[in-house]
């Protein structure tokens, strides 16, 4: 009897928020840490591999989230009206949160003009995460085309994601090089190849798990392997990046290394056996709560930040603030702060709202 697939899929998009968070407090702490604080902090070698263990593991949420909307796009929007209706919705909660945004942005920096504004909404939004909401729109408006080509030609589906993502790949190693090349990361393109995998696991997921299931092991034994590799892989090429650091090299997630430690990973989540936990049905109770993580992971950490910056001219009822940073802020072990911020205050805005003003209301916000 296969497993109960869906059911891992809704786990996996937990897993996938959860790496979200994580990955953002990451970003946020070694940034801080090698640009902002400009020697005022530490990076010292313990922070050096924390930084490339977890910036090699947190990405693997995009190809993650990439694969479970594939999936459930495939089983619910088949169809225009059901596509231009989920289209729709992202698209209103989206300019629902992101041109507030932009107006405390513009409040707090004065610098935001109203054409960056527009041009910024279409590429992505105020925040780092706001240009998945933009990526989910667009691949709504296409996928009754894809549903169609993945029914009618799957292996002409099979072969576009594969072509797709060796394009992306090259591009990939072309940049390390010094090779100038024209590469999107956040455009559509460039991350269908894990959306049709998404659509083509949903079409035929029977026949997928026959295969993969009594392959479990060596999936999982096939993760760690690249997971090691891409690691080393990041250590021996990022220095060769323009400014001297792994920084712009370790989050790639087109390296051919983790490009199969994100396939290892997803066929062992795809794989799972059904049976129920605490651990496991808290996955799902989080995933169903992505798109709230995604809206608010950012702005929570970024208000964190400011308030910690600003604490000294807070107490002094000042605008002025301290030179010097935290001391938390000093080190890696700021992501641990960051993650819990930005994981549990969202989910706190969507209890409260739900609360106070009604789940018809939180869905509106929310989703």
């Amino acid at each position: 009897m296969p497993p109960v697939v869906w059911k891992n899929i809704a786990r996996l998009r937990g897993v996938a928020i959860a790496l979200v968070v994580l990955n953002h407090a990451t970003m946020e702490t070694t940034g801080l840490i090698r640009g902002h604080l400009k020697g005022a902090g530490t990076f010292r070698q313990s922070d050096i591999w924390i930084e490339v263990i977890l910036r090699t593991f947190t990405p693997v949420c995009l190809p993650m989230f990439l694969f479970a909307i594939g999936y459930f796009t495939f089983r619910f929007q088949k169809n225009w009206r059901s596509a231009l209706a989920s289209a729709r919705a992202t698209t209103i909660r989206y300019l629902l949160w992101a041109i507030p945004s932009y107006g405390i942005l513009a409040l707090l920096h004065r610098a935001v003009h109203p054409d960056e504004v527009l041009w910024g909404l279409f590429l992505g939004g105020p925040f780092p995460t706001y240009w998945f909401l933009v990526l989910l729109i667009q691949f709504s408006l296409v996928a009754p085309l894809l549903s169609r080509l993945v029914i009618t030609w799957p292996v002409i589906a099979l072969a576009t994601a594969v072509l797709a993502q060796c394009m992306a790949s090259a591009m990939c190693y072309m940049g390390a090089d010094g090779i100038p090349v024209l590469n999107n990361s956040h455009s559509l393109l460039h991350n269908l190849p894990f959306l049709l995998l998404g659509m083509l696991a949903s079409s035929r997921g029977d026949t997928v798990v026959a295969m993969l299931a009594p392959r479990r092991r060596w999936l999982f034994l096939g993760a760690g392997a690249f997971f090691v590799v891409t690691c080393a892989e990041t250590l021996w090429l990022g220095p060769r990046q323009d400014d001297g650091t792994i920084t712009s090299y370790v989050y790639d997630v087109d390296k051919v290394s983790f490009v199969s430690f994100a396939l290892c990973t997803l066929g062992a989540f795809f794989t799972a056996t059904p049976e129920q936990s605490w651990i496991r049905n808290k996955l799902d109770w989080l995933g169903v709560r992505s798109l709230a993580l995604l809206l608010l992971v950012d702005p929570c950490i970024d208000a964190m930040l400011r308030l910690l910056w600003h604490a000294d001219g807070l107490a002094h009822l000042s605008l002025t603030h301290s030179a010097t940073p935290p001391v938390w802020m000093q080190g890696t072990w700021a992501v641990l702060p960051l993650f819990l911020v930005g994981l549990l205050a969202p989910l706190a805005a969507v209890e409260v709202t739900e609360r106070r003003l009604g789940k018809r209301t939180k869905k509106f916000i929310f989703g």
